[in-house]
């Protein structure tokens, strides 16, 4: 891996930390009314896909995307006024599903915490204890979804599980600090035995 590819990883691990913590903590303050927000804004976005869509298709007179625009814009409307008015209902399937996430989410950020090990850093473990939280975090949700009481518990519980993937993130970001020093010290050590190397010929010539 060279410092651009590592410099990139690095700064992509900033950003995602940075929108678990905002997203995390929304869910946590939030925690009464988070899953029905998401889920108009779900609504509101599979509606205006749908009618910003037709549009484009009006103002390009795409005459062969007729049918597909038109279908596009009844469904999406549809399936966001039904989001809209039904969240109530949908919420605690929301919740299994969002339980199941949390666990992905988790198990997602396995390979970061091997590459880390893998580079020599020592506080590895912490980022699979942090993970194995994540996935405890998601069975449970999933577990207790379908539950109306539990509702309230699943959206602190889920922002927990961001917030603790920001913390996995940060840790991830130390251990490529780790490669990137061991990747300089190489880089350097290559330096000094071509600069010996290109002495020893020109002692050589003379």
């Amino acid at each position: 891996m060279n410092l651009d590819k590592l410099k990139g990883l690095r700064r992509n691990l900033l950003l995602l930390s940075l929108l678990e913590l905002v997203c995390g903590l929304f869910m946590i303050v939030m925690n009464d009314n988070s899953l029905d927000i998401l889920i108009v804004v779900m609504g509101v976005i599979a509606a205006s896909y749908g009618i910003v869509n037709y549009f484009a298709w009006l103002i390009k007179h795409d005459k062969e995307n007729t049918v597909s625009t038109v279908i596009l814009l009844i469904v999406g409307i549809i399936a966001g006024l039904l989001l809209i008015v039904f969240r109530n209902k949908i919420i605690p399937y929301f919740t299994l599903i969002a339980g199941i996430l949390a666990a992905v989410f988790g198990l997602v950020k396995l390979p970061n915490m091997v590459s880390i090990k893998k580079a020599g850093f020592d506080k590895w473990w912490v980022v699979l204890v942090l993970i194995l939280i994540i996935v405890g975090i998601g069975i449970v949700i999933g577990i207790n979804a379908l539950n109306d009481k539990f509702i309230s518990t699943a959206s602190i519980l889920l922002g927990v599980s961001l917030v603790l993937g920001c913390a996995a993130d940060i840790f991830a970001m130390a251990g490529t600090n780790n490669i990137q020093k061991q990747l300089l010290a190489i880089e350097g050590e290559v330096d000094a035995v071509s600069d010996e190397s290109a002495n020893s010929e020109v002692k050589e010539d003379k």
